[in-house]
């Protein structure tokens, strides 16, 4: 679209979300990685959050009912997943099994809409194509760590992925008890007709 076809009040409406969407992103980036030196996990914080932020965009997930609600559960997510990058030993056949796991429903479940924000078809499957190409470039760039050593990386990935698996089942989760709340108000409308 033009932007000739929108209003100048749509416009503005337009840039402001797009510069309140940048303070949150700024603010939550300087606050992980406030976070990732205060846990002595710098270096894995940059990695973890290079890899979840990719998966996220296009694989969506769980999203909180309020804005308050969605920092204090980043918050808790991104501090216990630094938390645990710096107490835990590297296993391999952990990580095999673990990315394999998260690899297949990543795979599976993505694009995870939510109510707020509901997908067409053709965003569903460019979302999902998106997705899917990040996903394995990222599990094979994992393997290729794994190869050369680096433990360290290979963690932050895992963490990542976990993170991103767990939102999505929870997503899943919660878009479809609204889905049943949702027909279920609808049948109940159609007895009470």
């Amino acid at each position: 679209m033009s932007s000739e076809q929108y209003s100048e009040e749509e416009r503005n409406e337009i840039i402001k979300y797009g510069i309140e969407r940048g303070k949150v992103i700024l603010i939550s980036t300087v606050v992980a990685l406030t976070l990732g030196c205060v846990t002595g996990v710098l270096f894995q914080s940059i990695v973890f959050l290079a890899a979840f932020c990719l998966l996220r965009r296009y694989a969506g997930g769980y999203h909180a009912d309020t804005q308050e609600r969605c920092y204090v559960i980043s918050f808790a997510a991104v501090a216990i997943t630094f938390w645990s990058m710096k107490k835990v030993q590297y296993n391999i056949t952990a990580d095999i099994l673990m990315n394999g796991f998260c690899l297949l429903i990543i795979l599976f479940l993505a694009p995870v809409e939510n109510s707020n924000r509901r997908l067409e078809e053709e965003e569903r499957k460019k979302y999902g194509r998106k997705t899917k190409v990040i996903a394995i470039t990222i599990s094979l760039l994992n393997a290729f760590f794994r190869w050369k050593g680096f433990h360290n990386v290979v963690i932050s990935i895992l963490a990542a992925y976990l993170l991103v698996t767990i939102s999505l089942v929870l997503g899943c989760i919660k878009l479809m008890r609204e889905n049943k709340k949702v027909n279920g108000q609808k049948g109940s409308e159609r007895v009470k007709l």
